[in-house]
């Protein structure tokens, strides 16, 4: 399947399940209100840090490696994948004390507890739909992901309508799971088939064993903030957090989504094939860019309208938040092409080193949030380490570029991008307008940073000449 196709199928499938997902969120907040969304917030939080510490990207290996669609290799890779979630499972079960007591919920220890049959369960999700990807066809994944939410807001919903509470977060969470893995299995040619083979498993280990240490300092960037607030601040501090992160997250989720495992498996296609790098890598980045940086601008623009009329008035104290938040979500997406660069040439350590500006910058905001700062100063120190790890990102990458002008053409296309998602951010403190009973950024600010988005995609050559043969071939069609 070609990257175009590719790119549209994927698209519109992450689209669909992002969609469901959000719906099935904003359902739960409204339902269970702030400070209840906030102890459902605490189960993300626990359920993402046991997956951070057994993660070994056996996706991300199968896709690259020559062998990866070998009957044999796959059947150690999903023996693999079922231990590793029995691992996460257990850990769970062993570590859900602990992790209440921390997160100022030792009351929940037994509702955290059960969190533990979702990753069991999602081991026995069949391995087929990553042997589709390599060859960039999507369709297997998109249904899996779709039927497993659809199967939980059918299943779960009649009942949260009459039970709200937060546990009816967890029989989402499972119908969900439950249901990918019984869609796999029945999308799926082959049974589920398990296999051991040394060298295979050595293989898998030379990839992933800087991803398994890349895994919790991830998880520490991606949930950082709120694990400080569910620490230091109430639950429904938390609360308002996560609607915040919720609305600003989704599209840029969806981004990541579409464009890191897109990109990834183009970039590994040129790589095994012998094609031209520069030219993928200049689309890659710039498309990456651009999407991103356009997303903050969204974000901080109609976002704080769009959550009060979202998640409803209780909410509204979050809306103040969605601008810090739109951009540090942002950021990530930025440094995902330099990790699927670094990742299809086999080098996994880079990925590891550029993330550690952003768990020290963990460490300084709970520090800040220790001594009294508030939710603000915590996600702003959050940015910052971010930034730093997108420049080392931009360092290590210099030193595997495929040649000096992807080197200078990148930088180039950064300096642009930060200009970008510095205004997005400067509309945090523009004066408040309103749109209507909302608020909203003063227009003249909005059409400041609308510019500099222009100015960005006017350099962006490789993502307009692409966008071009599109445009051309489709009218060619018409005719």
């Amino acid at each position: 399947m070609g990257l175009l196709k590719g790119a549209v199928q994927l698209s519109s499938l992450v689209a669909i399940g992002a969609i469901l997902r959000f719906g099935r969120n904003v359902l739960i907040a409204r339902l269970l209100g702030v400070e209840e969304y906030g102890v459902v917030s605490t189960y993300f939080i626990v359920l993402a840090f046991v997956e951070s510490m057994t993660a070994l990207s056996l996706g991300q290996f199968l896709i690259r490696d020559p062998d990866g669609d070998k009957p044999r290799v796959l059947a150690v890779v999903q023996f693999l994948i079922f231990v590793r979630s029995s691992a996460v499972a257990l850990l769970i079960l062993i570590g859900a004390g602990p992790m209440s007591e921390f997160l100022g919920h030792p009351e929940l220890v037994n509702a955290y507890r059960l969190l533990a049959l979702a990753p069991f369960i999602g081991g026995f999700i069949h391995i087929e739909r990553i042997r589709k990807e390599r060859g960039l066809d999507y369709a297997m994944t998109g249904k899996i992901e779709c039927g497993g939410v659809v199967a939980s807001l059918l299943l779960v919903t009649p009942f949260a309508l009459f039970f709200a509470d937060h546990r009816i977060f967890l029989a989402y969470l499972i119908v969900d799971v439950a249901g990918k893995a019984a869609i796999s299995l029945w999308l799926a040619p082959e049974r589920l088939r398990f296999a051991w083979d040394r060298g295979v498993a050595l293989r898998v280990l030379s990839f992933s064993w800087p991803l398994l240490l890349t895994s919790p300092v991830v998880f520490a960037t991606m949930q950082g903030d709120r694990l400080i607030v569910a620490n230091r601040f109430t639950a429904a501090d938390l609360g308002l957090l996560s609607a915040a992160v919720t609305l600003a997250g989704t599209p840029v989720h969806m981004l990541r989504r579409i464009l890191g495992p897109l990109f990834y498996s183009a970039i590994s296609r040129v790589r095994n094939l012998g094609g031209a790098m520069g030219e993928m890598l200049d689309f890659a980045f710039q498309a990456q860019a651009f999407a991103g940086a356009a997303a903050a601008i969204v974000i901080a623009v109609v976002g704080p309208a769009a959550l009060i009329i979202v998640f409803g008035e209780p909410f509204r104290p979050a809306a103040g938040l969605i601008g810090i938040v739109g951009v540090g979500a942002v950021l990530p997406l930025l440094r995902g092409g330099f990790t699927s660069f670094a990742m299809s040439a086999g080098r996994t350590v880079e990925p590891l080193l550029s993330s550690f500006p952003r768990l020290l910058a963990v460490a300084v905001a709970f520090y800040v949030a220790a001594g009294g700062g508030g939710i603000e100063a915590v996600l702003l120190v959050g940015i910052a380490g971010e930034f730093a790890s997108v420049l080392l990102a931009m360092a290590l990458f210099a030193r595997i570029a495929p040649g000096p002008g992807v080197r200078r053409s990148v930088a180039r296309l950064f300096v642009l991008t930060f200009a970008v998602l510095g205004a997005a951010l400067a509309l945090h403190w523009a004066p408040v307008a309103a749109l209507g009973p909302f608020p909203a950024p003063p227009l003249e600010a909005t059409l400041g940073a609308t510019a500099a988005l222009a100015i960005l995609f006017a350099a962006s050559g490789a993502l307009r000449a692409r966008i071009l043969a599109v445009i051309r071939k489709r009218l060619l069609r018409r005719r």
